[in-house]
């Protein structure tokens, strides 16, 4: 599947699709509900996230880049770690794309998702 572009259209004033009194955190190019974060316990099944470097481009059957990657020490000798992903692009197949399916395929997706 192809990615699309998730980027926020431009309003007419030149802006992000966001107010104009909003900060400049809210006129993010992609919208904050594309961005996801990897706590401590995440980050323990995917140990290598920690090696990124915030602009990284990396995929999570979507695109995404790192912006932060954080670690610290906290009392008790424990760590909080984060790596904080911006989703840029998104593949995402659903039930509508079955009307553009030869027979064959539709029977194939049919079967995989017990469809009736």
């Amino acid at each position: 599947m192809k990615t699309v572009d998730m980027k926020m259209p431009k309003t007419k004033k030149g802006g992000l699709g966001v107010p104009e009194a909003a900060t400049i955190s809210q006129r993010d190019e992609y919208p904050y509900g594309l961005r996801i974060t990897l706590n401590e316990d995440q980050i323990k099944k995917l140990e290598h996230v920690m090696d990124y470097k915030p602009d990284t481009e990396v995929e999570i059957m979507a695109s995404a880049k790192v912006l932060s990657v954080r670690s610290n020490d906290l009392a008790g000798g424990k760590k909080d770690r984060s790596v904080e992903l911006q989703i840029t692009g998104l593949a995402c197949e659903g039930e509508g794309d079955m009307d553009k399916m030869s027979d064959e395929e539709y029977g194939k997706a049919r079967k995989a998702r017990k469809l009736r």
